[in-house]
């Protein structure tokens, strides 16, 4: 009796956090729906194949009686359209995203605050990219320019907002927000753009305090996908197309950071390249399949 006792004690709270934190079925009523991607702006028919691929809408339902929450897909694999039989009833749209391995910048919205089910009738809800505007822009800078297609890994160049950049003028083309621009004596400083995604790394040099954009560049980071790097590289780019001994943008790459021991299930793997010359160094950040490059950092003259 004491045995079960203790085994009813152990089961009740691990039934109840299952049941907390499982979701509802989609097939459990009798009334029909349909969730639907409506591709109306002909933007995910200008993606990228692999983007197409890699494209997943997540929405969550929430019946406004029995506050049941129903989770919904759609990737290509459904057709970006999902079925579902629940009980009549009206289904508030709680939160809907696009998520992606790659950095795409697609935002969606539900044309419907909510999915109306009732018996005999086909309940719909449609779901549309919403930031059509900032995604043509953005698709129109990120056309690499011939400069910096022809351009040395190592210039230091980018193409920023459809403009060639120099990456030891980068604080004058970049937004560091409401930050303290003076730095002291010898001392360093990060700040960032979040907008861009970019981070710079400053030293003030000299014996006086100074303005961030009169120190020295020790570093940039970007990563958002709203800069193209010398060869017409961007984030996101498939790692064998940029870092491929032979056929590869970069070519081989000085060193790997992290691939060796993947098996250990490591968060992050890094591909390097490094000037002999200047000592100019690219780190190229990859994703978790070690498939996309994720971030570009470039440090000029980094000694070790």
């Amino acid at each position: 009796m004491k045995k079960l006792r203790r085994l009813l004690l152990f089961a009740f709270p691990l039934l109840l956090l299952t049941g907390c934190l499982g979701r509802s079925k989609l097939d459990e009523g009798d009334c029909k729906g349909i969730i639907a991607f409506s591709d109306t702006t002909k933007i995910y028919s200008m993606l990228e194949q692999r983007i197409q691929d890699a494209m997943k809408i997540e929405l969550t339902l929430e019946n406004i009686t029995t506050n049941k929450k129903y989770d919904i897909e759609l990737t290509k694999d459904n057709h970006f359209a999902q079925e579902v039989s629940l009980d009549p009833g009206t289904y508030l749209v709680e939160s809907i995203y696009c998520s992606t391995e790659l950095e795409t910048g697609i935002q969606v919205k539900a044309l419907q605050e909510s999915l109306i089910l009732e018996p005999e009738k086909n309940g719909r809800l449609d779901v549309v990219i919403s930031n059509e505007e900032d995604l043509t822009k953005q698709w129109i800078d990120l056309a690499p320019l011939p400069d910096i297609i022809l351009a040395d890994k190592y210039s230091r160049q980018i193409q920023l907002d459809r403009k060639l950049c120099s990456l030891d003028e980068i604080v004058s083309a970049i937004n560091p927000g409401d930050i303290d621009r003076n730095v002291k004596a010898h001392d360093k400083k990060e700040f960032s753009d979040s907008e861009k995604g970019i981070t710079v790394t400053v030293q003030n040099m000299t014996e006086q305090m100074q303005d961030i954009s009169a120190c020295k560049v020790l570093s940039v980071k970007f990563e958002r996908n709203c800069v193209v790097f010398p060869g017409g590289i961007r984030l996101g780019d498939l790692v064998e197309n940029v870092c491929h001994k032979k056929s590869g943008i970069y070519g081989e790459p000085t060193s790997f950071t992290g691939l060796a021991l993947w098996g250990w299930k490591l968060d992050t793997a890094y591909v390097v390249y490094q000037d002999a010359a200047t000592k100019d160094r690219i780190t190229l950040t990859l994703d978790k399949n070690c498939n996309e490059i994720v971030s570009f950092l470039y440090e000029p003259e980094k000694y070790e």
